[in-house]
């Protein structure tokens, strides 16, 4: 890589923290977010999906996720698939709040001539179930360090591999087609 290419990128980098992509179709707005930190990119995808479902944003001192649709309290978990990372990493599960479904999305840029997206909706007994079934381990501090506290955040990284069994069950039992599809679970 030049120093030009490198510099253009960097530039590529700062436009993208700065502008506002809520109005961009899903595969250019991914595009463009996944230039970022995957602490940078989470959140403008919750907002963007914020805006997709039409629900609200939860304030974090309420501790009950991050969207709120018509009294439904939802944690949004997201993670850009690439050739480096092939995971759907969520990361801080708190089963401890009071939530009724976990929104976990992938967004498969591996190849980005066939992009390909994932729509995860689990109720929070699900993802109760799911991360002990998955033998998930804390997202801070090991299993010994934390056995005394009640509030642990997990995490689990889910292979998002067509040769995975785990992620072949997440399709069959979790994946929701669309944003309309989300609506309508959620609403019931």
């Amino acid at each position: 890589m030049t120093d030009k290419e490198y510099q253009r990128y960097m530039d590529e980098i700062s436009e993208v923290q700065n502008q506002n992509l809520m109005n961009l179709n899903e595969k250019n707005f991914i595009k463009k977010v996944s230039l970022l930190t995957p602490q940078s990119y989470g959140n403008k995808i919750e907002k963007w999906i914020n805006k997709q479902i039409k629900s609200k944003m939860v304030m974090a001192k309420h501790n009950r996720g991050d969207l709120n649709l018509k009294g439904k309290y939802i944690e949004v978990k997201s993670s850009i698939i690439t050739k480096s990372n092939p995971f759907l990493n969520m990361v801080q599960i708190r089963l401890y709040q009071d939530l009724d479904y976990y929104l976990c999305c992938a967004f498969d840029v591996r190849d980005i001539r066939n992009y390909k997206s994932y729509f995860f909706l689990l109720t929070h007994d699900q993802m109760e179930e799911e991360m002990d079934v998955l033998t998930s381990t804390p997202a801070h501090g090991t299993k010994e360090s934390v056995k005394d506290h009640n509030n642990i955040e997990l995490r689990y990284s889910l292979l998002a591999n067509s040769n995975s069994k785990v992620f072949k069950r997440w399709i069959s039992k979790y994946q929701q087609e669309s944003f309309s599809d989300i609506i309508t679970k959620i609403n019931g």
